[in-house]
């Protein structure tokens, strides 16, 4: 091969070995550790899901991390080891989604995209080898520092959050209540993880409305039930019973 034309072809092997790499950088996988302290001390190992356009947030098993005394009744009968989630963003369609299973029934509620206002800050640190940027915001009442990174180019994170200029590798609340943390990062092509970043075809559409309100009437029979087999003079500790505080949400837009 001539040198004249040995050039060429390499810049064109180095030009496709770097679009390559790009382009699987916008899709993978990331496994996350989601500590929370909402009334009680619980943790999740979660995976999220994200393409170029959507992603997938999967809620693992919330174990206690941390024991009540025995003084104390968790009155919560809800079993925390069966409640998952799943909250699927799509960029096309500007909409988010959070699908539950309730008594058997799938739900997946609606809800328009939340504009972020991001306020970036001049900060960095590394996270599992990439350097990340800070950035805050306030979400439903909370208000939350973002560290993300733009190694990897796309605007999704953990939970509900996204919006940044890059994957979104730790969150945290001001008040200490939430805490997401990336464990590892791995990259795949998205047809690899299509399936995982569709709706399911057997859910009932709800607005997110409806659907907070659905919770609200399971938490009040729930607490109902469970506060009549306690003595009355038993101290209580319930995550149902907690109010809006204690709630990842702690308040919604047609509250205003």
């Amino acid at each position: 091969m001539k040198k004249k034309e040995f050039y060429p072809l390499v810049i064109l092997i180095l030009f496709s070995a770097t679009l390559v790499s790009q382009t699987l950088k916008r899709s993978g996988i990331v496994e996350y550790d989601f500590y929370q302290n909402l009334g009680l001390q619980t943790k999740a190992n979660c995976v999220l899901y994200f393409s170029e356009d959507r992603s997938t947030f999967v809620e693992g098993n919330f174990d206690m991390v941390k024991p009540v005394d025995n003084n104390t009744k968790v009155i919560d009968d809800r079993d925390l080891s069966k409640i998952k989630k799943q909250f699927l963003i799509n960029i096309p369609e500007k909409q988010l989604f959070t699908i539950e299973e309730i008594d058997e029934e799938v739900f997946i509620a609606v809800e328009k995209f939340y504009e972020f206002k991001w306020k970036l800050l001049n900060e960095t640190k590394k996270i599992g080898g990439f350097t990340c940027k800070k950035a805050v915001s306030e979400f439903r009442g909370r208000n939350y520092t973002a560290w993300f990174s733009e190694e990897i180019r796309v605007n999704f994170g953990p939970w509900k959050i996204h919006g940044l200029p890059g994957l979104i590798l730790e969150l945290k609340d001001d008040l200490q209540q939430i805490h997401i943390i990336a464990q590892n990062v791995s990259f795949v092509e998205s047809n690899k993880i299509k399936e995982k970043l569709e709706l399911p075809d057997n859910g009932k559409k709800i607005t997110l409305k409806e659907y907070v309100e659905l919770q609200q009437s399971i938490d009040d029979q729930m607490l109902k039930r469970a506060m009549s087999r306690l003595p009355k003079e038993m101290k209580v500790s319930s995550m149902s019973k907690a109010s809006r505080k204690n709630k990842r949400e702690v308040s919604y837009e047609w509250e205003k």
